[in-house]
C-alpha cells in the first residue's frame, strides 16, 4: 500500500515483526526505501519460529536488539547462525536469508547487518545519489 508521506521525508523507518502478515513485502521495502531520507536508516526485525519463547521475552529482545543496533553494535550476517535458527521451523511461515537479502539488495545504496536471537534484525542506510545518477 502507498504510504501517505512525499518522497524523503524521514531519517528513520522501522519494521518490526510485519513481513509475514503483508501480501506484498516487495512493497514494503519500495515504500520504505522511497520516504526515507538520503542516508536515512530503515531497521528491520523478522520473526524466525522460536515458538517456544514468552512475549515478555519477545519483547525484552527486541528492545536489546534495537538498543544493539542503535548503539552500532553490529554482527555481520552469516548463511550458517541464520539458517540454524531456522532447523524447528515451518519452512512457508517464514522468510529464508535469501529472501531477505533479495529484499534489501534490489535497492542500490544498502548495508544489511543484523544480531543473532529469536529474532531477526537487520540495519540498512540508504546512501546519497547525485541528480545525475537518478
Amino acid at each position: 500500500e502507498y504510504l501517505p508521506f512525499k518522497d524523503e521525508s524521514f531519517d528513520n523507518v522501522i519494521i518490526t515483526a510485519t513481513l509475514d502478515h503483508v501480501n506484498s513485502p516487495s512493497q514494503v521495502f519500495e515504500e520504505s526505501y522511497r520516504v526515507l531520507k538520503d542516508k536515512g536508516q530503515m531497521l528491520l526485525s523478522v520473526a524466525i519460529g522460536e515458538w517456544g519463547v514468552s512475549k515478555g521475552k519477545i519483547f525484552s529482545i527486541l528492545t536489546n536488539g534495537f538498543n544493539r543496533l542503535l548503539k552500532g553494535e553490529l554482527i555481520s550476517l552469516t548463511k550458517g547462525v541464520f539458517r540454524r535458527l531456522f532447523v524447528h521451523a515451518e519452512p512457508d511461515l517464514f522468510f529464508s536469508l535469501d529472501e531477505i537479502i533479495h529484499l534489501f539488495r534490489r535497492f542500490s545504496g544498502l548495508e544489511i547487518k543484523d544480531y543473532d536471537s529469536c529474532l531477526k534484525f537487520f540495519k540498512a542506510k540508504k546512501q546519497t545519489t547525485s541528480k545525475s545518477e537518478v
